[in-house]
C-alpha cells in the first residue's frame, strides 16, 4: 500500500474515534454502542448505494468490472466488521461500562 493510502487509513480512524467519543457525550452511551451505531451507518450506507458502482452505474460509466469487484470487495469486509463487532459485544458485555 502507498503512504498516502495508511495516511487516509488514518485520518478515517481518527475521524471515527473523534466521532464515536462525541456520540457517547453527547447521547450518553457506552462507546461500544456508539461503534456499533457507525459501524452499522457505513455498511448500510455502502449497501444502499452499491448499484452505483455496478455496470453502467453512476459511479462505474465505463463498465469497469474492477470497479464492480472492488466495492463488492469493501461491503464484504465492513459486513466482517460489523459480524465482528457484534460478536464481541456479545462475549464481552462488560464493555458498555465504558463510555457515557
Amino acid at each position: 500500500m502507498a503512504i498516502k493510502q495508511y495516511k487516509g487509513i488514518l485520518i478515517w480512524f481518527s475521524v471515527a474515534i473523534a466521532a464515536t467519543v462525541l456520540l457517547s457525550l453527547i447521547a450518553n452511551v457506552p462507546y461500544i454502542y456508539s461503534i456499533l451505531g457507525l459501524c452499522i451507518w457505513i455498511f448500510i450506507g455502502h449497501w444502499v448505494t452499491l448499484d452505483d458502482e455496478a455496470h453502467d452505474g453512476f459511479s462505474n460509466p465505463d463498465n469497469s468490472k474492477e470497479i464492480w469487484l472492488s466495492s463488492r470487495k469493501e461491503l464484504a469486509v465492513k459486513l466482517l466488521v460489523l459480524i465482528c463487532l457484534l460478536t464481541i459485544i456479545f462475549l464481552f458485555p462488560s464493555l458498555k461500562e465504558y463510555g457515557a
